[in-house]
């Protein structure tokens, strides 16, 4: 996995359990809601540049080249995480349930945390963010995709990252790449 997704209790290798895909899932709503990681450092990078990276990494660990993490120092990286140094975007505009979630998610104490609570899962699925969420469909998968996204040629056979241009030649279906991704 990324270190960017990392529980504290992995970074300072005290033994772990689910409580760590839980820390996982509340960094990866964070970055659905706010277009990066919460323990990124903001301000020195644009979003996009880490997506790239992102993607050269992956491609990278796939050749087996090591690369620096994502022009991220992964000391500082880390230094946030145990801290639990995050916070919301200034001029983000998304509502206190779902700040609530993240929040229960990212607690450091992994016996404090959403979903390692008394309910278990439960607390997740009865959160009040999720009230929308009709989990027999979403079990069934009968819930529609709300929108389907496509990426131009131009996109995909950028030089520097071959990775995409590598998934967009195996997996384009009449010569677009379709990707499915759920409306925030």
């Amino acid at each position: 996995g990324t270190p960017l997704y990392l529980a504290p209790e992995i970074v300072l290798s005290k033994g772990h359990d689910r409580a760590v895909d839980y820390w996982s899932l509340g960094c990866l709503i964070y970055e659905m809601l706010f277009g990066s990681t919460p323990f990124y450092e903001r301000g020195k990078r644009h979003t996009n540049d880490l997506f790239m990276e992102r993607c050269f990494c992956l491609e990278s660990n796939l050749l087996n080249i090591s690369l620096s993490f994502a022009g991220i120092d992964q000391k500082g990286l880390f230094r946030n995480i145990v801290r639990g140094n995050w916070s919301v975007p200034k001029k983000a505009k998304v509502g206190d349930n779902a700040i609530s979630m993240i929040s229960g998610m990212l607690e450091r104490k992994p016996t404090g945390r959403l979903g390692c609570l008394a309910g278990g899962y439960r607390d997740i699925k009865n959160h009040p963010w999720m009230k929308e969420v009709n989990f027999v469909k979403l079990v069934m998968k009968q819930i529609k995709v709300w929108i389907v996204l496509f990426f131009s040629l131009s996109f995909c056979l950028d030089k520097t990252n071959s990775l995409l241009t590598l998934l967009y030649h195996n997996l384009r279906p009449r010569g677009h790449l379709k990707l499915m991704t759920p409306q925030i």
